[in-house]
């Protein structure tokens, strides 16, 4: 993905999130998919972005909240709280600094979650790391996807960034 124009600036809510990151049904009637980032830092800000830029409703989190505003530029609903970022998202994208983290910020959004929800994990941890994350999203009910990044800030913007990702088989 690469990054394009940024659309209008989006309207706000009363509960301070845009409303352009909401699951919205296109003219085809399939309805986009939503993608919320749980981490707006160097990497978490660049996806976020190339999400926007392909037409994916988009919701951020971030625990400094400043450091996600800059994406309502891109169309994104920044969130007060993962809960709120992942409620109505399709896909919970984690770009968090290691798996600490990562498990604190997945057990705060739990309760926004849906049955649907797949987790894409970006973080690089350690094989049990991996394994104690891959528990938690049986946990929380959601599908994990594994995904370590190769690359850095530049590859990120550029929307051409090495993702090794992998997930238990389906139903598995």
């Amino acid at each position: 993905m690469r990054a394009g124009r940024r659309g209008a600036r989006p309207r706000r809510s009363s509960g301070g999130a845009t409303m352009s990151g909401t699951n919205r049904t296109p003219s085809s009637g399939q309805a986009r998919p939503v993608v919320a980032v749980l981490g707006t830092g160097t990497m978490g800000e660049a996806m976020a972005r190339n999400i926007a830029a392909a037409g994916v409703g988009l919701r951020a989190w971030n625990r400094n909240r400043a450091a996600a505003e800059p994406l309502v530029d891109a169309g994104a609903a920044v969130c007060d709280t993962p809960a709120e970022a992942c409620q109505g998202a399709d896909i919970v994208l984690t770009a968090l600094s290691n798996e600490k983290v990562v498990a604190d910020v997945m057990d705060q959004a739990r309760d926004g979650l849906g049955g649907h929800t797949v987790w894409v994990q970006t973080c690089t941890v350690s094989p049990d790391g991996s394994r104690r994350l891959a528990e938690l999203a049986t946990r929380l009910n959601v599908a994990y996807v594994e995904a370590p990044l190769l690359g850095t800030k530049e590859p990120a913007v550029a929307g051409t960034l090495t993702i090794l990702a992998a997930s238990p088989p389906a139903g598995g």
